[in-house]
């Protein structure tokens, strides 16, 4: 299980984010390349810090699920929200203080994919590939 969407840190700079997107970006295909390699889609705010908030940061972080899971495909990435630890963000280092509930980082990501995606497969993100996985 690979977590938090495999843990590209993107922070504003465009020449150090392109080249932290090619890193994760070739990492994530040799994992991909793995069946039996899964993804949380999940603590977010540790790769795009201060997304709630910005529009701009919340349409970058989206792509990126999307990328992962075009690039895993439904059936081996599920979302998560890390909340028992952290809630929505990663703050270990201060760069995001942006509060968000949970029904509204559900919300969110239900946005990014209803109508991208299938409904079975939808289902499959928030739900199925967990149960799956988890064996429950």
């Amino acid at each position: 299980m690979l977590d938090h969407l495999g843990k590209p840190r993107l922070g504003g700079d465009a020449a150090a984010d392109m080249a932290e997107l090619a890193t994760w970006r070739a990492g994530m295909a040799q994992l991909a390349a793995l069946p039996n390699c899964y993804v949380k889609l999940s603590m977010l705010a540790y790769s795009v810090p201060g997304w709630v908030a910005d529009a701009t940061k919340e349409a970058q972080v989206a792509a990126l699920v999307c990328e992962t899971i075009d690039l895993f495909g439904p059936s081996r990435c599920m979302f998560s929200t890390n909340w028992w630890a952290n809630g929505a963000m990663a703050n270990s280092d201060g760069r995001d203080e942006v509060p968000v509930t949970m029904a509204e980082l559900w919300h969110k990501y239900h946005g990014w994919v209803a109508g991208k995606y299938s409904e079975g497969n939808v289902s499959r993100l928030f739900a199925s590939t967990a149960e799956e996985f988890y064996g429950i």
